[in-house]
């Protein structure tokens, strides 16, 4: 599983998001990216700096994939991951909106 994570992962679209905050919303996500090297992960978001630490796949389940993004200051990230082929994937956030991300060449 971790060799079809590799690689970079960027924004396109967000789903379940109250349409009052869906222009918002889809500007933040196609500036948000994904970049998985070896057992580093870095994540990109808007008006922040970018976030690098080590991770590692916490569980399998068919599609689905839960990761533990650990942070240089040792902070711990749960980050829930659906695949839904070899060039898409779907970030699935806490509060059941999932950001669309498109593999980058």
């Amino acid at each position: 599983m971790q060799r079809r994570l590799q690689g970079r992962w960027l924004g396109e679209s967000v789903e379940n998001v109250d349409q009052t905050f869906l222009a918002a919303a889809t500007g933040w996500v196609k500036g948000t990216s994904f970049e998985f090297v070896g057992d580093r992960l870095t994540v990109i978001v808007p008006a922040e700096e970018p976030r690098s630490g080590t991770y590692a796949i916490s569980s399998v389940r068919d599609n689905r994939v839960e990761i533990q993004a650990k942070r240089i200051d040792g902070t711990l990230d749960a980050v829930a991951l659906r695949l839904e082929d070899e060039h898409s994937l779907e970030w699935v956030l806490p509060n059941g909106a999932a950001i669309h991300m498109r593999k980058g060449n």
